[in-house]
């Protein structure tokens, strides 16, 4: 069974996931990094060929990535605007939503400008985002993980509750 990280742009679902698949020592797959692997630069695509062709890339990587067993799975932030992805996703595992206040979020990407839908007015953004997402991410998710703090009380909480429902044994 995977373990799967959902949640908004800096909510920390790639770096808790390193560190949930070194605690689990479990494969890891980061779902953005396969789609540059495999298509090219997430901004470049979106510029270029569009917001759809990029989704439409980010959905073959999940068709993939899903059928793996027993790995740490981070998404990418718009992987719950598609039902499609969250059916296979949940298919094989058990999603986490990684909840983080705007605030939060904000101070964690502000200094960045690697996220073709923050560009400009972050904050305002940002809020639009969440306000669209939110519910995706809560209806989708298995387990809500408060995720304010550092990434290693994120992981070991997860991890927590992974063995205690005994996920792990079903992989």
């Amino acid at each position: 069974m995977n373990l799967v990280l959902i949640g908004s742009p800096g909510s920390g679902k790639t770096t808790v996931g390193k560190l949930l698949s070194e605690r689990l020592k479990t494969d890891f797959v980061d779902t953005d990094e396969r789609i540059q692997t495999l298509f090219g630069d997430i901004s470049m695509i979106i510029e270029i060929m569009g917001r759809e062709k990029f989704r439409r890339c980010e959905k073959e990587v999940v068709k993939v990535e899903s059928t793996r067993k027993n790995a740490v799975i981070a998404t990418g932030g718009g992987v719950v605007l598609d039902e499609e992805n969250v059916s296979l996703l949940k298919g094989g595992g058990k999603l986490f939503y990684l909840r983080a206040s705007e605030e939060t979020l904000y101070e964690r990407l502000k200094e960045t400008d690697d996220r073709p839908l923050l560009r400009g007015n972050m904050r305002k953004k940002l809020g639009e985002l969440m306000r669209e997402r939110s519910a995706l991410y809560e209806g989708a998710a298995d387990v809500i993980i408060e995720a304010s703090g550092t990434a290693e009380e994120t992981a070991k909480r997860i991890e927590g509750i992974w063995r205690k429902e005994g996920w792990a044994e079903r992989s």
